[in-house]
């Protein structure tokens, strides 16, 4: 599959891009970072809708990765927010111009913040936003984005013919989107883990979200 990866040539976009390519997909590298060296890369600013649409063109899935990293959005709140904001928004109006049949949300596991130290967090638990750093907010925030919009297309999927690709894959999903929230790659680049801070997400001296 051709599979383009906003934000690439970021920490974990790196992983990203780096497994995929192993299991043999093409993967295009869409990323701010002119200078990164990486192959296949294309320089995009997801702030830019026509970029964005050019880029995303003809790609069977999109892994949207870009965003402002956790110190970024303490120390640049309304620039943080409108890059997870816009970033995402476009991310997701391009792809449905351009009919990609698959978009994937990297949120983050600091969704958890505010919840108990010693308890158990999975995609099911409660989150409680009041209690979250910005970061934490923003990324829920983009999920709800993600799910809003793949609600949308699946209510107008009937009356939409134009969209024909994007149409035909709804037709077999219940929504073309899906989100992860990155813990899993906190324990794969950061071996061994404590586990006495496996729920204790927002710490300064965690690794990069």
């Amino acid at each position: 599959m051709r599979i383009v990866v906003t934000g690439g040539a970021g920490f974990i976009g790196r992983a990203v891009v780096a497994q995929l390519r192993q299991d043999g997909h093409d993967v295009v590298v869409a990323d701010v970072r002119a200078d990164a060296d990486e192959r296949n890369l294309q320089t995009l600013d997801v702030l830019d809708l026509q970029a964005v649409r050019e880029v995303v063109a003809d790609a069977d899935v999109v892994y949207h990765l870009a965003g402002p990293v956790l110190e970024m959005a303490r120390s640049d709140p309304f620039g943080s927010s409108r890059l997870q904001m816009n970033g995402t928004l476009n991310v997701l109006e391009a792809c449905a111009r351009e009919s990609v049949p698959k978009v994937v949300l990297a949120s983050s596991f600091y969704v958890y913040d505010g919840l108990p130290a010693d308890g158990i967090v999975n995609e099911s638990s409660r989150l409680n936003i009041s209690e979250m750093e910005l970061f934490g907010s923003l990324k829920v925030t983009a999920e709800q984005l993600v799910q809003a919009a793949a609600a949308d297309l699946e209510r107008r999927r009937p009356a939409h013919r134009t969209e024909s690709r994007l149409t035909e894959h709804v037709s077999r999903l219940r929504c073309p989107a899906a989100l992860i929230r990155m813990k899993f790659f906190y324990f794969s680049l950061y071996p061994p883990v404590d586990s006495s801070i496996r729920n204790r997400p927002n710490r300064a001296s965690d690794p990069p979200a």
